[in-house]
């Protein structure tokens, strides 16, 4: 820890002292459930709660585990338990799916927290070593890869890469920090509590009422709290992998609360035993009678703040979707009792007597745009999640909130204007899903989200530091924090997010994925030529892109009596439409339309009626236009892409357009074109080779970055 991280740190420690002096240390046992705090031991009292639809009764809070109540109060658990609580070790459980196996957490016996205490003592410290929870979580955290020359490789940058394969996956890539061996890695997982797997089998996604082969592959990776990024996710897999992962998150988030609530009761327990032994021997004789000396010997199960879990999704749409399934990993009895759950589906819907277009007319655009922005789309919100033993809260304050789902935007106008973001101090789990999407919005709000991420707080927000974590208070959290990532397909700024902000030290892994190349959708007997440049320096390769551009590719179109006119130009990036508008705006006689996603409906009708109808010869538009959008342009012949879309798909879908027959009441007659007729021109560097990977296939774009030799290919 550097040195001013260090004062900080001390300065919040000393803030917090002062300030509980002037109140109780102790948290009313009325509160000992939903404490908004992860702090402060209750005060003993008898009472009655329910977890997850089950009855426990205990004597004090702090008297040992309770037991699930069977009808009579003897303290047996009941076979219809969800989740058992029982003095008794539990027994190792094991379920076989898609040929892997998923351990079950039946309750972790009444040594919950591992500090050597109650009946099973040795086969509870045997059961922690197995579960990836207490070993990767836990106070001091035991994984044999949490070392300090570990840290220091995975701060600098220095990981250790191997191959990986499996069935339901594919090729992946694995990196560790350097010093670790891999192999060592890929034994301990978390074991599911038993109740969630229960629902889990009752989910639409589930294969016959069980996980299937895809997500117990899944599971299998983010069991053992690696990363993992899933860059080739396709639309029927996006339901099943949301609900996989929402079955590890829930289970993170239940296990942790149930250790904090745990640890509450130990200590409310050894706070009566003393305040017992210290009146008993202010009244009894001379030599009052010994009392034990036990106590907890490591309280600290918490972080900086309540917060465990940040799910980031582009759309309120996608919000919905999540939040729902997640409710539904609960039992009826405690979805029935979730606090501001109209109000949620309310805002996160469509406003009501609005009928959604795209699912009205589905079958009218591509089934990924429908999939994408059916819904409410507003890409601002932010909700914090509050899970009890009785309740789940949704709205709740982000201090007080186990899970928060927001949008990029969302949190970061929070963050702004709070001028805080200490509620990301204490995230152990991250979620981004529809990386895709949100590379069509503003990337640099992701970044800045990944940069405020596990910093050391401002301020203690209540926080009692006896309870903290030691790698919290090194500074260490954001090498055990584990991050997920989900997109349809990969760019440079996400391979960037997961080389330079995913430091977890249980390693990372990633997909690696042979294409065939979109261009093959192209009907045959269409010209395309690719002509690649050299760029040697990425910061400089927008400048050699726009005089290449300028110098050679428009004088040759311009020349051309056919390429001259029916030519759309498609510029990915504004920035770059910005800067080819202003020169074609300059070059005399160059009759042109153009589009972006700023464009108001009128502007876009404008010019789609007059490129069509020959008026203008030219149209220039932006890869997020055609994503937001998907209008057909009919009237082109030719297409120049100024650079490679993203989204690969596009490529073949933007040509299609040439063969769009005209619709019933148009001015024009309907004409045949000819694939002779139509052509693309594309401009491309070593640095496009993701996108171009996917747009010709593997093994060509292999051949087509090579340095010296031809920069100029055709396919036909």
């Amino acid at each position: 820890m550097s040195n001013s991280a260090a004062l900080k740190l001390l300065t919040l420690i000393n803030v917090s002292a002062a300030r509980s002096t002037a109140r109780p240390r102790s948290i009313p046992a009325s509160k000992v459930e939903d404490t908004t705090a992860e702090s402060g031991p209750p005060k003993a009292k008898k009472r009655k709660t329910v977890i997850f639809g089950e009855e426990l009764i205990g004597g004090p809070s702090g008297s040992g585990s309770p037991v699930v109540a069977t009808g009579n109060s003897k303290g047996k658990s009941s076979k219809k338990a969800k989740v058992e609580i029982d003095s008794a070790p539990a027994e190792a459980a094991v379920r076989k799916s898609g040929g892997k196996d998923i351990e079950l957490d039946k309750g972790d016996s009444d040594d919950e927290d591992g500090d050597g205490e109650g009946k099973g003592e040795s086969t509870t410290a045997s059961s922690m070593k197995t579960d990836a929870f207490h070993t990767h979580f836990g106070p001091s955290s035991s994984a044999s890869y949490f070392t300090p020359s570990t840290i220091a490789s995975a701060a600098e940058g220095k990981w250790t890469q191997s191959k990986l394969s499996d069935t339901s996956l594919g090729k992946l890539v694995q990196s560790v920090p350097e010093g670790i061996d891999a192999s060592s890695l890929d034994g301990t997982k978390a074991k599911i509590i038993e109740s969630l797997i229960e629902q889990f089998d009752n989910l639409p996604s589930s294969s016959d009422g069980q996980m299937d082969d895809f997500q117990t592959s899944i599971l299998s990776l983010i069991g053992g709290y690696k990363d993992l990024f899933l860059s080739s996710l396709e639309l029927n897999q996006r339901e099943r992998t949301r609900d996989v992962v929402l079955l590890h998150a829930l289970n993170h988030v239940l296990k942790t609360r149930r250790r904090i609530l745990k640890m509450n009761e130990k200590l409310a327990h050894e706070a009566a035993a003393a305040a017992d032994a210290k009146a008993a021997s202010a009244t009894s004789a001379p030599h009052p009678t010994p009392t034990s000396s036990a106590s907890t010997s490591d309280p600290r199960d918490q972080g900086f703040t309540r917060p465990k879990v940040l799910i980031l999704l582009p759309f309120r749409s996608s919000a919905l979707q999540w939040v729902t399934s997640l409710l539904a990993l609960f039992p009826p009895a405690t979805q029935s009792q979730t606090e501001n759950k109209s109000r949620f589906f309310s805002e996160f819907s469509l406003p009501p007597g609005v009928s959604d277009r795209l699912v009205e007319k589905a079958s009218e655009w591509p089934k990924d745009h429908v999939d994408t922005f059916k819904g409410n789309v507003d890409d601002n919100f932010r909700v914090g999640i509050k899970i009890t033993r009785k309740s789940v809260k949704l709205f709740g304050g982000f201090y007080g909130s186990d899970i928060i789902v927001a949008s990029p935007l969302g949190l970061r106008m929070s963050i702004e204007k709070e001028k805080s973001s200490d509620f990301l101090s204490s995230i152990e789990v991250v979620v981004a899903d529809q990386l895709d999407a949100m590379s069509m919005q503003n990337w640099e709000h992701v970044q800045f989200i990944f940069s405020k991420m596990n910093a050391l707080p401002t301020d203690s927000h209540g926080c009692d530091f006896s309870r903290v974590k030691p790698w919290y208070l090194e500074g260490q959290a954001q090498y055990l924090r584990q991050t997920i990532l989900l997109s349809s397909y990969e760019t440079p700024e996400m391979r960037s997010l997961y080389n330079k902000s995913l430091t977890n030290l249980a390693g990372k892994i990633r997909t690696e994925q042979r294409f065939e190349g979109e261009q093959m959708k192209i009907r045959r007997g269409v010209k395309q030529t690719f002509t690649r440049f050299e760029s040697v320096d990425p910061n400089s390769e927008a400048d050699i892109r726009f005089d290449t551009f300028t110098k050679q590719v428009m004088p040759s179109v311009l020349k051309s009596a056919v390429m001259s006119q029916n030519t759309i130009i498609v510029v990915p990036s504004y920035f770059d439409f910005v800067r080819v508008q202003s020169w074609m705006r300059k070059q005399p006689d160059l009759s042109f339309a153009a589009i972006s996603e700023y464009s108001s409906n009128p502007e876009i009708s404008r010019a789609r009626t007059s490129f069509f109808k020959g008026s203008k010869n030219l149209l220039l538009i932006t890869e997020r236009f055609h994503f937001y959008r998907r209008y057909r342009l009919r009237g082109a012949k030719t297409f120049i892409f100024y650079q490679l879309p993203d989204h690969s798909i596009f490529y073949p879908e933007l040509v299609s357009f040439a063969f769009l027959k005209n619709r019933e009441g148009d001015e024009l007659d309907d004409v045949e074109v000819d694939e002779g007729e139509v052509s693309t021109k594309v401009l491309f560097s070593k640095w496009d080779w993701m996108r171009l990977e996917r747009t010709v296939g593997t093994e060509d774009a292999r051949k087509m970055v090579q340095p010296g030799g031809d920069s100029v290919f055709t396919f036909i």
